[in-house]
């Protein structure tokens, strides 16, 4: 499962993803995680750098 989170200020983010299921004897389960938001400049942004 692939998850993006575009945090809205820099810094260090932690934060939890419950993920709920069908399944009777485990309905969810909790996972932490943690990433940094960066400032990323207009040049940047869209970018395709396989075409450059």
């Amino acid at each position: 499962m692939d998850h993006q989170f575009p945090p809205p200020t820099k810094g260090i983010k932690n934060a939890k993803l419950t993920v709920t299921s069908d399944d009777d004897i485990n309905p969810s389960i909790t996972v932490s995680i943690r990433g940094e938001g960066v400032e990323q400049t207009p040049s940047d942004a869209g970018t395709d750098t396989d075409s450059i």
